[in-house]
């Protein structure tokens, strides 16, 4: 079973951006990223909520 979300999808999911707030441009330089720069952020994220209890997000 492949894994068909998008990268912008697997952010958005995980509360690192609000897909909502970005352009056609951002979108297609995030799903230009690989999954291992995607899991970077992931992880980033992931970090900082649990040191602030906030969501980071990545500003673009």
């Amino acid at each position: 079973m492949s894994d068909t979300k998008s990268n912008t999808d697997h952010l958005h999911e995980e509360g690192v951006i609000n897909k909502a707030d970005l352009t056609e441009e951002h979108i297609k330089s995030i799903d230009s990223l690989s999954k291992e720069e995607i899991e970077h952020l992931k992880s980033i994220s992931k970090k900082v909520k649990n040191q602030s209890g906030q969501p980071v997000g990545i500003g673009l």
